[in-house]
């Protein structure tokens, strides 16, 4: 029998729940990774910041677009963290994490809350990510996608080293606000990806402090 590609094997760290100094990351189950999709459905702004999207979708559209385009946690290749807040045990947001072949990671985060009491958060939840699938899987490049007008998402791509690989346009159109989406491509890899590595490394970080 063959083995499996590195990328649909299933590992015992993946079911690890990650700590930070503020945050708990907790890997999700299929289900899990539903609920908070429908919680993302009910959150406009949340949406318009993510797809350019304003309208409202149907629970029964959500269901079948996860359903139906393999959207779930699989343990393997898909993977979805809650992201918590410690303080007060609160659901802030989640992070997915597609593997694909050749050592390749695909980025999405979603911040259902966007206050100032969570500033920095997406920052601290996507690092120790990004650092745990580098240690863990051996993830080599990762690449996102994000509407241009996402500004917080760009700016958080840009503070963590990732570069600007191009520009995807009509992506999408919103009949509701008459928007064409337009998304920017990052992807961190090579040096990058090594610089990144060696800032974010916990011990380097504490000598800094």
């Amino acid at each position: 029998m063959k083995n499996r590609p590195w990328h649909r094997l299933k590992r015992p760290e993946y079911r690890k729940t990650l700590e930070t100094t503020h945050l708990r990351l907790v890997p999700q189950t299929w289900l899990g990774g539903l609920q908070l999709e429908l919680k993302l459905g009910k959150d406009r702004a949340a949406r318009e910041l993510m797809y350019g999207k304003s309208y409202n979708p149907s629970t029964w559209r959500i269901f079948r677009r996860y359903l139906l385009q393999h959207r779930g946690p699989n343990g393997c290749s898909r993977h979805t963290h809650a992201i918590i807040n410690k303080a007060d045990d609160a659901l802030i947001g989640y992070h997915q994490i597609g593997l694909h072949s050749h050592r390749k990671a695909s980025l999405t985060i979603v911040m259902l809350r966007r206050d100032e009491s969570v500033r920095g958060f997406a920052k601290e939840a996507r690092t120790a990510l990004l650092r745990h699938f580098v240690t863990m899987a051996g993830v080599e490049i990762f690449v996102g996608e994000v509407d241009t007008r996402n500004f917080a998402s760009v700016q958080l791509y840009n503070q963590l080293g990732f570069q600007r690989a191009g520009v995807l346009h009509n992506m999408g159109y919103d009949p509701q606000s008459t928007r064409v989406r337009d998304s920017f491509v990052f992807e961190l890899r090579g040096e990058a990806l090594q610089t990144f590595m060696r800032a974010s490394d916990p011990e380097a970080v504490s000598e800094k402090q």
